[in-house]
């Protein structure tokens, strides 16, 4: 007997305009006496999963010493399979985060190295569910919603539509997409690139951008038996 087929789960990868819409109402999110940093906790946690890819379980246990601002990276110590990586960020995470720290400095002083990046009124770390109902509130005002009969997005998803936008980059600049695969493997913390795989959902844009390469590169070849 062969394999029993794998169930086909189709994530929902958000475009270019939903993330920017997602983010821009994020910032507009109220903060109240329990949780004051509200706003800027859930905007800069929607940077970072969109951003670098991040599982929302490592942003959430993010420390304030796992900021590498020399690096211009964080560290996620002991995560998913036991690994620990950098993630390096560019200048607009980076700004991003310094602003956020700022605020966080201000809001809930005093900022000690050891202290949560991201925290409650208390000082707690923020849980996981206050950042998805926030994220689902996000996505019911602004209308995004599944396809047909996909499920609504998931929080999850925005890890997913980094990895193909990612991949959408590297076609555009014509490079080697399958040889960059071990690297974002590395960067996700995938142990294998198998693993990276799942997150590169077969869009429109990314089966376009795969067809005008595979014919840029080997379309003369067809044009050349149809013409015989």
């Amino acid at each position: 007997m062969g394999r029993p087929p794998r169930h086909s789960f189709q994530p929902f990868i958000f475009s270019h305009d939903q993330i920017a819409a997602i983010l821009a109402k994020a910032r507009q999110i109220p903060s109240d006496w329990r949780f004051p940093l509200r706003g800027p906790v859930c905007y800069t946690m929607l940077v970072l999963f969109y951003g670098l890819g991040l599982r929302h379980g490592e942003a959430c246990r993010l420390r304030l010493r796992e900021l590498d601002w020399t690096r211009q990276a964080l560290f996620i110590s002991e995560t998913k399979f036991h690994k620990s990586r950098y993630v390096p960020f560019g200048p607009k995470v980076s700004s991003c985060l310094r602003q956020f720290v700022e605020v966080r400095r201000t809001v809930l002083p005093p900022l000690c190295q050891d202290d949560p990046l991201f925290v409650t009124r208390w000082r707690k770390p923020i849980g996981q569910n206050a950042v998805m109902g926030v994220f689902r509130a996000i996505l019911h005002e602004l209308g995004i919603t599944g396809v047909g009969e996909q499920r609504g997005p998931r929080l999850h998803d925005l890890r997913h539509t980094f990895a193909v936008h990612r991949l959408l980059r590297w076609y555009r600049e014509g490079l080697d997409v399958q040889s960059r695969l071990p690297a974002l493997a590395t960067f996700m913390g995938h142990i294998e690139p198998i693993s990276t795989e799942v997150y590169l959902t077969a869009t429109n844009e990314l089966l376009q951008e795969a067809n005008d390469r595979f014919y840029r590169n080997f379309g003369c070849l067809f044009d050349e038996e149809v013409s015989r």
